[in-house]
């Protein structure tokens, strides 16, 4: 009975893990393809922007709610900006794909009452970037389909969302994707290596 039971969570997990793999090569494909038909090169996939990615795709899902930034992290210091994962450049930089040095600088305030700031650097706008999306879980449709069918094209329809896929400077990307008791979350990163 007990080999039984870890077959069947070995059969479970590996059958998780093929459906994440096949959803990172599908969301990175149909990008691709966007970015071809647009002039823009093709991105490489990165396991570290993919951590970053996988990394907000399952607070979504654990929070059940779409959004960028993660309120519940908002930095408190300094040195807690080093750690958070309050935007997606932070959970970026947590991944080692950046410097946070690289990213940002502490800035002395002037207010009679002391303290440190984390100011951006210039530019670092311009070296990453994410899209977010929610689905409906498998019952309603399967993740492949939602993926072509409405995520994608949901983010070509978006000014926002189309502007970060066709960033030409962008040369590599990470996937995400998680589902939680409100559907499915996919995030992707975006990130140039050169920066």
């Amino acid at each position: 009975m007990r080999k039984l039971f870890l077959i069947l969570i070995l059969t479970v997990f590996s059958s998780a893990a093929a459906l994440a793999g096949e959803l990172h090569n599908l969301t990175t494909n149909l990008i691709n393809q966007q970015r071809r038909n647009n002039g823009c090169s093709t991105l490489r996939q990165n396991y570290r922007l993919q951590q970053a990615a996988q990394s907000h795709a399952e607070w979504m899902a654990k929070v059940g709610k779409m959004e960028h930034v993660q309120e519940h992290d908002k930095p408190r210091s300094f040195a807690h900006h080093k750690v958070c994962d309050w935007i997606h450049i932070n959970r970026i930089i947590k991944t080692g794909y950046f410097n946070y040095e690289d990213c940002f600088y502490a800035r002395q305030l002037n207010n009679g009452h002391g303290g440190v700031v984390a100011e951006t650097v210039q530019g670092v706008d311009d070296m990453s970037g994410e899209i977010i999306a929610a689905g409906w879980g498998a019952s309603n449709m399967g993740y492949s389909r939602q993926l072509q069918q409405h995520v994608v094209p949901g983010w070509m329809k978006s000014p926002g969302h189309r502007k970060e896929i066709l960033t030409r400077n962008y040369e590599e990307m990470g996937v995400g994707y998680a589902v939680g008791p409100k559907g499915s979350f996919w995030c992707v990163t975006f990130g140039d290596p050169k920066r």
